[in-house]
Parts: structure tokens; C-alpha cells; sequence
């Protein structure tokens, strides 16, 4: 391909263009991946990146005049949404624009929480996955390289990165002022991603000690809580147990949204709780929700059957005294009862 039809070209989708129910209707499903560069192959696209987290979807493309609607329907192929659909969210981001944007994405200007961590991170592993399949090339390798040291620059020599950044540290420091310390916090975390991991350190490191993994997979859950000494579960028995937990942080991406949980036992008698347990027992205890607030009643004396009601003699009331040369007070008669 000359340098006269090089084309640079992205197509995003974020928090910035469409809602949450929205962008679940286009996320990328496994496999996605394979069908993406596939299809950015069969249409002729010289180089191509597939970028799919919880919020964002985005596509960079270099190809001739119509790469802008080769990436569209890698995009279409990948996701499996209706052209309809994802047209509606999709922006155009063209040549250096395109540059720009990868700039501020990779430095967390254009997450839905600034200066969040973890984008970095993503975008190399995007990268990386297109490098290995090899579709990167002489434009895209540069573009890509030149936004990371972007990224690097930005969170050394600005303030983007001070204060809780980490979607980890950011759960973990709302659990904290909820319930003030954590030591006694039974927690639950559904997903063992890198978000997953995240919170499961950041909940350890303030003192966390009945922390509880469940994943689709159980050997990842299992994983995940022996390298933290916690106890790992299926999500199905996770489900159940979740009236047992004080919070739960939910890191796992869904099709859809989790069943309620109902309050009952942990364990059925036909399928036994498959889990694995190195932290203390999980003791019973309703949920405490962010607006409640934390009382100990005073204890009550319990009374048992044929037992007096109060053990406690009750106080005489004061009697009055008569003044001196005034008549007695004679109480007439009851009447007798029918």
C-alpha cells in the first residue's frame, strides 16, 4: 500500500456516547476478537487494533479511503450487534485525532473515572494481541509506542494519578467508610480479572481477613483466594451466600443482570457448597447497607414460661401524710362483681 492512500482512522464507542444498557448491547463476546481481525483481513486493512473493555469500544484501522467502513464491520463482525445499533454510538475519529484520542486514552484523560490506571494497561495488552496475530505495522506500532510513553509522561510529571485512581482502591476505600475497619468485614468478589485482583490486594493490604472469590470458573476463583489466603466459591454458590457478606464488589463482565440473592441457607441438601476455605468462619449477620446506621441494643432479661415477668420488686409510691386535726379518709366499699 503507498503512502498516498495510508489512511489513519478510529472508531469509538464509550461512557461518552452511549449508557450503560446501551454499550452492553455491543460488547465483544469470546471469540469476538478472532472474527474482528478476520474480517479487518478480508476487507484489506493494512493494520488494525481491537480495543474492548467494560466501557469503551474502539477500533483503530490504516487502510485506503473506506478504512473508516472496513473497521465498522470488523466492528459488526466482532460484537454481533446490528449495524443499526452500534452506528448510533459509534464515533469517527479521524488521522491525527485518532492520535490524540489513543494519547488520552492510554493517560486516563478519557475514562469515565480521570486518571484511572488500569486503561494503561489494557490498551498494551490490545496492542499486544494485535502485534501477535500481526496486524500492526509501521503506523500503528509508532502511534501505539508513542502513546504509551504519553501515558508514562503524564502520570509522572502531572497530578493525574494522585489519590485513589485504581477501580480497586476506589471499592475498597467506600467499604472502608462505611464499616471503618475492614477486619471484620465479610466480603465477597465476583470476577478474577485484573479488576478482580485489584480489589482483592487492595482489601487484604487494609486488613481484610474473610475475603471470599467466586468466578464462572472455579479453578480462577480458587487461584485468585489461596494467593490471598481467602476462600474461594462458584457463582452459583456465591449467589446464594450473598445475604452472608457485608459487601459485595462486583468486578465480572455479564450479559446480564445477576438474580437477587435471597436470604435462606448457604447450602442446599442436594448440591453441597463447593469451597474452599483458609480464612475464620463466616459468621451470620444481615448486610449493612451505606445509609444504615451501627447500634448495639442493651440486653433484655428473657423471661421463661410460668416465670414472673420482672424479677425486680416494684418502687412504693410516696404516701401522703394527713395534716394534723383533719378527719380520716374513709374509701367507700367495692362493689361486689356480678
Amino acid at each position: 500500500m503507498s503512502e498516498r492512500v495510508r489512511n489513519l482512522v478510529a472508531l469509538s464507542a464509550t461512557h461518552r456516547t452511549a449508557g450503560l444498557d446501551e454499550r452492553a448491547a455491543f460488547t465483544v463476546p469470546a471469540g469476538g476478537a478472532e472474527a474482528f481481525y478476520a474480517a479487518a483481513r478480508e476487507a484489506g486493512l493494512a493494520e488494525a487494533v481491537l480495543l474492548a473493555t467494560c466501557n469503551r469500544l474502539e477500533a483503530y484501522g490504516v487502510g485506503d479511503e473506506a478504512a473508516a467502513l472496513h473497521v465498522r464491520s470488523a466492528l459488526i463482525k466482532a460484537t454481533g450487534a446490528s449495524p443499526a445499533v452500534l452506528d448510533q454510538h459509534l464515533r469517527p475519529v479521524p488521522g491525527l485525532e485518532a492520535v490524540e484520542h489513543l494519547f488520552a486514552v492510554v493517560s486516563g484523560l478519557e475514562s469515565q473515572m480521570v486518571g484511572e490506571v488500569e486503561i494503561a494497561g489494557q490498551v498494551k495488552d490490545a496492542y499486544a494481541d494485535a502485534l501477535a496475530r500481526g496486524m500492526t505495522g509501521p503506523v500503528l506500532n509508532r502511534v501505539f509506542q508513542r502513546a504509551f510513553q504519553a501515558g508514562a509522561w503524564a502520570r509522572t510529571h502531572t497530578g493525574i494519578s494522585q489519590g485513589q485512581v485504581s477501580l480497586g482502591n476506589v471499592a475498597v476505600e467506600l467499604a472502608q467508610r462505611v464499616f471503618g475497619s475492614l477486619d471484620e468485614a465479610r466480603v465477597l468478589v465476583l470476577g478474577t480479572g485484573d479488576v478482580g485482583r485489584q480489589v482483592v490486594q487492595a482489601l487484604v493490604s487494609r486488613g481484610a481477613s474473610q475475603v471470599s472469590v467466586a468466578s464462572r470458573t472455579f479453578e480462577n476463583a480458587r487461584v485468585l483466594a489461596e494467593e490471598f489466603a481467602g476462600s474461594s466459591l462458584t457463582l452459583a454458590d456465591a449467589l446464594r451466600q450473598a445475604h452472608a457478606h457485608d459487601v459485595i464488589v462486583g468486578c465480572a463482565t455479564v450479559e446480564r443482570a445477576l438474580p437477587a440473592a435471597k436470604a435462606g441457607p448457604s447450602c442446599s441438601s442436594t448440591s453441597a457448597c463447593r469451597a474452599t476455605s483458609t480464612s475464620r468462619p463466616v459468621r451470620s449477620k444481615a448486610p449493612i447497607s451505606a445509609t444504615s446506621t451501627i447500634s448495639r441494643p442493651s440486653p433484655t432479661p428473657t423471661s421463661r414460661p410460668g416465670s414472673p415477668k420482672s424479677t425486680a420488686p416494684a418502687r412504693p409510691s410516696p404516701r401522703r401524710r394527713r395534716a394534723p386535726g383533719a378527719p380520716p379518709t374513709i374509701k367507700p366499699p367495692r362493689k361486689p362483681e356480678p
